[in-house]
């Protein structure tokens, strides 16, 4: 198994299975894989982010979201049965990849009048994640959470009249009750939404384990940029939300889309909007982001458009600034060195990592563990820029073990 240096809700640790390979070479792998973590890395002064993916991405599109860099998937199988739920968390979790399952909110309320239906939920995802039939799809390792309900405070959603904090209440602990443990995800669109909805309530006035919002090009336009939109949206808020409850993560939808609609558009974002973005949002409570969308056909470009053509010619800008924020800690600087996951061809094992700006880096090995001596494979000189580093090394008779050092 890869190792992976993100981690799910609870400390369960996910891991990225090998893909098939036969002979020496799946030996080879096998044991390579247990070194391919970093040496002298920094961690973090706060956690990372917990989420880093994609919105709306078809199974056949998984091995594209893993090569992109992305650890998590938000969407759901095309039918609401648990076998397809079982089957698509399989999918999930042998790329590697997390799932938040999003289904959608309408079954929540009534289609005619949008008024809250009390025991929908019950209805929807009680044959989903219910009952001891279903007790291997809550404990599922792919699964990370599950997206209950959007924008409940906006009128508009909900047949004229804005759910309260008793709504939201009952809403967690009746889905508590039919999937016990499974964290429970509410889309709040923007973070002062919470304003309303006191945070001096006891733990069991809860009414969610994790929260979206989301921000586009329209809203950095009205706002002038992603921190003056965080601070007119009080960050104090989410701070003080986490404060009272560590165990919340909020998770940023990124707009990563084009949309023409009405006789007006909304542009693909830049790779560089992308990246600042990413940057300013690192040291804010932000422990996810999702880049929404990652394919839909009612948008005329998405994330998924811009990052297959970069995958196919093997680099772009845009797929640099994706892959950017993945490195990022939630303080501003830089995380753990990670490997990418080695790739076996010619008789070579090409080994990829990306390095960090005004620093060199020296790739090494060792043919045991623990080792009594490594030895110099490669030395990366100091770039101006995080560039992508291949390096490859023979096929021999012997396992090696490898590692990344840096200042």
């Amino acid at each position: 198994m890869y190792p992976s240096n993100l981690h799910g809700r609870r400390g369960r640790t996910k891991a990225r299975p090998n893909r098939p390979l036969g002979g020496f070479a799946a030996a080879l792998l096998a044991a390579l894989s247990a070194a391919l973590a970093p040496s002298d890395a920094r961690e973090c002064a706060h956690p990372r982010w917990q989420v880093y993916g994609a919105m709306h991405a078809p199974q056949a599109d998984f091995p594209l979201l893993v090569a992109a860099g992305f650890d998590t998937v938000f969407g759901a199988p095309s039918t609401a049965d648990a076998e397809s739920v079982r089957t698509w968390l399989d999918a999930c979790r042998a790329h590697g990849l997390r799932a938040i399952l999003a289904f959608g909110s309408s079954y929540l309320k009534d289609p005619a009048t949008g008024t809250l239906l009390p025991g929908a939920l019950e209805r929807f995802w009680g044959p989903l994640l219910g009952g001891s039939t279903n007790a291997d799809i809550r404990a599922h390792t792919a699964l990370a959470g599950v997206m209950v309900l959007d924008e409940p405070y906006d009128p508009a959603n909900w047949g004229g009249v804005r759910l309260t904090k008793a709504d939201l209440v009952g809403l967690y602990q009746a889905f508590q009750t039919v999937a016990p443990g499974v964290p429970m995800g509410i889309g709040l669109g923007d973070p002062a939404v919470l304003g309303p909805y006191a945070l001096d309530e006891p733990p069991a006035g809860t009414f969610f384990d994790f929260a979206s919002f989301t921000f586009t090009l329209r809203k950095d336009q009205l706002a002038g940029g992603f921190t003056a939109y965080m601070a007119d949206q009080r960050q104090a808020l989410l701070e003080a939300w986490l404060q009272a409850r560590p165990d919340t993560w909020f998770v940023l939808m990124l707009q990563a889309y084009g949309m023409s609609s009405g006789g007006s558009s909304i542009p693909m974002p830049s790779a560089d909007w992308l990246r600042q973005v990413l940057e300013e949002a690192n040291p804010l409570a932000i422990r996810g982001v999702l880049f929404n969308s990652w394919a839909s056909p009612k948008y005329t470009e998405t994330i998924g458009d811009r990052i297959q053509a970069e995958l196919s010619s093997g680099a772009g800008p845009y797929l640099d600034a994706v892959r950017h924020g993945a490195t990022l800690c939630s303080d501003g600087e830089p995380g753990p060195l990670r490997w990418e996951p080695p790739v076996v061809a010619d008789g070579q094992i090409l080994l990829r990592f990306t390095a960090r700006p005004g620093m060199s880096h020296t790739v090494e090995y060792a043919t045991e563990l623990p080792a009594i001596n490594w030895n110099v494979l490669t030395r990366v000189p100091e770039t101006a820029e995080a560039v992508e580093v291949v390096v490859a090394d023979p096929v021999g008779p012997l396992a090696r073990f490898y590692r990344i050092r840096s200042p």
